[in-house]
C-alpha cells in the first residue's frame, strides 16, 4: 500500500489577496505568524458516489468567501458546479457542489484566477463495517505509533487506521507506510501525506490542520466504517470488561462515547535506560493529580455520530449541545503518556519522582500486551 495523496489548491503568493489573520493579540511577531496558513484554499476536494456530491474541506475561508461565492466552479475543463452550501465552523469549512458522475479534476475561476486540484474519490470499501482510529502524526517515533495500533487491535478490536503525516523530516511519509505495513500486516493502515502548516500554538482557533484532517477522515475514509476512534498517538483507550471502545459507542443511545483521561509518566531520565514507550508509562501520582480533563472520543457510524463533524475532543454538537450530557461515559477512560511525545508543543516536564507510585494493574496490562 503506498502513501494517500490529499487533493489541495493554494493561492499563489503573488496573488494579492490572502487568509485574513483573526483570533490572534495585535502585536504577534512575524516570526510567529510564519506558522499561520494565509494560502491554503482548500486542503482535499472529494467526490463521494454515495451522495453524489463534492465535499471540499479546508481551512476557515474567512474574507475569501465573498470572491469564493462571486467565483465559478467547474469540472473536468468543462461543466460547472453550482455552490449548493458553504458549511462554517470554527476551524475548517465544507464547501459542497452537486455532481452526478465521478470526475477528475476541479477548478475554481475567481478574481481573474484560475485555481485547480485533482478530484479525490471518496473510500466506501477499505473500512466498510470496521473499527477504525484516525489521527495525525509528526516525526513520531515509527515504534511509538505501531505500539499504540497494536495495543488498539489487541485491547480493542482494532481492525484499520487513518495517519495524517504532517510533514515529518526524519522520515517520510512512504517510509512511515511501509513501516506500519510491515509491523501491523493484519490493519487496514492509511498514511496521508499532509504538510500544511499548523498555526500559531497560542491561538487555538489559528489551528486549522487537525480538525479538518478529521474531517477529510470522515468524508473520504470513513463514511462507510462500524465506528471510529479520534485519539492521539500518546493515549491508549483503557480496557472495558466484556467490551471494547467501538462496540460501547455503537450500543450507546447517541452512537457517541466521550471519555476523559489519566496521566502516566515514566521515571526521570536519571532512572530510565534508552527510549521511552508506552509500556514503561506504568507510573502516577494521585487519582486528583493523574485527572486529565480534555476528552476524546469514539463515533458510530450511525444516529448522531454519522451527521455531525469532528473536532479534537468531540464532535461538533452545534445546536445539538445539550444532547452532549448523554455522549460522556465517566466508566471509560484513556491513558496519557507523558513522555511518548517530541515536545514540538512545550518543554519536556518530569514529575516529581518522590511522588511516583506503581500501577500494578496497568503494569500488569503493559506486560500481557507489549511482553
Amino acid at each position: 500500500m503506498t502513501v494517500t495523496q490529499l487533493a489541495s489548491a493554494r493561492l499563489p503568493a503573488d496573488f494579492g489577496l490572502r487568509r485574513d489573520v483573526r483570533y490572534v493579540a495585535p502585536g504577534v511577531p512575524d516570526e510567529e505568524l510564519q506558522a499561520y496558513d494565509y494560502d491554503t484554499l482548500w486542503y482535499d476536494a472529494i467526490y463521494d458516489p454515495s451522495v453524489e456530491k463534492i465535499c471540499i474541506i479546508g481551512p476557515p475561508l474567512y474574507n475569501l468567501e465573498k470572491a469564493v461565492r462571486r467565483g465559478q466552479f467547474s469540472v473536468d475543463s468543462g461543466s460547472r458546479c453550482k455552490i449548493q452550501k458553504i458549511w462554517r465552523y470554527k476551524r475548517f469549512s465544507e464547501i459542497w457542489l452537486p455532481r452526478a458522475q465521478t470526475c477528475e479534476e476541479i477548478t475554481l475561476n475567481f478574481e481573474g484566477l484560475n485555481v485547480t486540484s485533482p478530484v479525490s474519490l471518496a473510500d466506501l470499501s477499505s473500512f466498510r463495517g470496521l473499527n477504525a482510529v484516525a489521527t495525525k502524526s509528526k516525526n513520531n517515533d515509527i515504534h511509538w505509533i505501531s505500539d499504540w495500533l497494536t495495543y488498539h487491535q489487541k485491547v480493542h478490536n482494532l481492525h484499520g487506521a487513518v495517519i495524517f503525516d504532517n510533514g515529518s523530516t526524519v522520515y517520510d511519509a512512504e517510509d512511515l507506510q511501509q513501516a506500519l505495513n510491515a509491523h501491523c500486516p493484519d490493519l487496514i493502515i492509511k498514511v496521508v501525506s499532509a504538510p500544511f502548516l499548523w498555526g500559531l500554538h497560542k491561538y487555538g482557533r489559528t489551528e486549522f490542520f487537525q480538525t479538518a484532517m478529521l474531517n477529510i477522515a470522515r468524508v473520504r475514509f470513513f463514511r462507510t466504517a462500524r465506528a471510529v476512534l479520534s485519539c492521539d498517538i500518546d493515549e491508549l483507550i483503557e480496557p472495558i470488561p466484556d467490551s471494547d471502545i467501538f462496540s460501547r459507542a455503537v450500543a450507546s443511545t447517541t452512537g457517541i462515547a466521550m471519555f476523559r483521561g489519566r496521566w502516566r509518566y515514566i521515571q526521570s531520565d536519571d532512572h530510565h535506560d534508552g527510549p521511552t514507550s508506552h509500556a514503561d508509562h506504568i507510573w502516577r501520582t494521585t487519582p486528583a493529580e493523574d485527572h486529565h480533563p480534555l476528552f476524546k472520543y469514539c463515533v458510530a457510524n450511525r444516529r448522531l455520530g454519522h451527521w455531525l463533524r469532528w473536532d479534537i475532543h468531540g464532535p461538533i454538537f452545534g445546536r445539538t449541545k445539550p444532547v452532549m450530557r448523554f455522549c460522556i461515559h465517566d466508566d471509560l477512560a484513556y491513558v496519557h503518556c507523558r513522555a511518548v511525545s517530541t515536545f514540538w508543543r512545550q518543554r519536556k516536564r518530569e514529575h516529581a519522582q518522590d511522588k511516583l507510585t506503581v500501577d500494578k494493574d496497568w503494569a500488569d496490562l503493559m506486560r500481557v500486551v507489549f511482553g
